[in-house]
């Protein structure tokens, strides 16, 4: 393995870190999952529930949320990345 596949491999897995960094930053921010998260520390779950809902459908819109949005955009950059990389080592 040369040493630009090293580099490949190192630049992919931080830029991929960095990215789900942004996304866990964005959900909690600024989705309501991410507001119930946040709250679920300071009040009680009766409020929790009053305030924000059903849990299990807050959480099933953030899994939703990284799965078809923050995912692909994820993979579609670190394979982007990998691509322009690797592909000048020839």
């Amino acid at each position: 393995m040369n040493i630009r596949g090293l580099l490949t491999i190192f630049l992919g897995n931080a830029l991929a870190f960095l990215l789900i960094v942004v996304a866990a930053f964005l959900t909690v921010r600024f989705t309501s999952w991410g507001k119930w998260a946040v709250d679920s520390s300071l009040v009680s779950s009766a409020e929790l529930a009053r305030k924000h809902g059903d849990p299990v459908a807050l959480l099933e819109k953030g899994v939703l949320i990284h799965q078809w949005v923050f995912g692909p955009v994820i993979a579609i950059a670190v394979g982007g990345l990998a691509a322009i990389v690797f592909r000048r080592s020839n």
